[in-house]
């Protein structure tokens, strides 16, 4: 990986491919760079991809202040200059989908196509209610790691993949392996970004071709958020793919092909 040096915050970042379009992945809340990894051989293959760790999680360091969905738009429009890229396609997962549609309302010069992935325009208070819990719980009762994961997953991966056993212990085992672990304070930085986040009366400003998919066992982003999306953006399209949340993890194969369709 790579570091991008700027006066408040160093990203670290990585850039596959030789192509000449380019596509800049954005992680969802408490994932780094890594989430997207089952994608990248197959969207190497037409593009160049530009994957990188947002702020308060893998080895992004900042001050540590709060920060908002707006700010980390702008860390990705400073990447891309810092890369000099003047044009790229715009792919954000959960949180990442939030902050792709603030790149797109901000940075529309820069912004080629807009791919929101399980994605919100705003926070419900269920889910609202979720993440602050789940960080509570966290901070307060000093849960052994392991059953944190667990109480997440129901949320996050689809009935299929919960079956698993050895699919699911070997998602538990990875999380508990994770090198540069997020902590209970960087995640509620983030949380605070995501929740505060109201993107719907400024939707409409969005022009550039855009792809809303949808997984049709998403508990933590439904279907139907990710509609209310699609139904604010004119130049719009939706598709819906198997699995849950996590579905870089479920349907890796799937996602990159539906992320390719539309891009070509």
């Amino acid at each position: 990986m790579d570091i991008a040096k700027f006066d408040d915050i160093s990203i670290n970042y990585k850039v596959y491919g030789i192509a000449d379009e380019v596509i800049l992945l954005i992680s969802g809340l408490g994932c780094d760079h890594k989430v997207w990894s089952f994608l990248i051989p197959t969207l190497i293959q037409k593009h160049k991809v530009i994957v990188f760790d947002n702020r308060a999680v893998g080895q992004t360091l900042d001050k540590g202040q709060s920060f908002s969905i707006s700010t980390m738009s702008n860390d990705c429009y400073r990447l891309l200059k810092y890369l000099n890229f003047t044009k790229a396609h715009i792919v954000g997962h959960s949180m990442g989908g939030s902050i792709a549609q603030q790149f797109a309302i901000s940075y529309p010069d820069i912004t080629h196509k807009l791919i929101a992935i399980n994605a919100i325009a705003y926070t419900p208070k269920k889910i609202s209610y979720l993440l602050n819990n789940q960080n509570n719980l966290w901070r307060k009762n000093n849960l052994p790691k392991v059953e944190i994961i667990k109480m997440f997953l129901p949320w996050i991966l689809s009935s299929q993949f919960l079956e698993n056993d050895t699919y699911m212990q070997s998602f538990i085992n990875a999380s508990l392996n994770e090198t540069n672990p997020q902590n209970v304070d960087d995640h509620l930085r983030q949380i605070n970004a995501l929740v505060n986040c109201d993107l719907r009366n400024e939707l409409e400003q969005i022009t550039h071709q855009t792809l809303v998919i949808s997984s049709k066992e998403d508990a933590l982003a439904p279907p139907y958020l990710n509609n209310e999306i699609a139904q604010h953006i004119k130049n719009s399209q939706t598709a819906t793919i198997p699995g849950g949340h996590a579905s870089q993890i479920e349907y890796p194969e799937v996602l990159a092909h539906t992320i390719l369709k539309f891009l070509d």
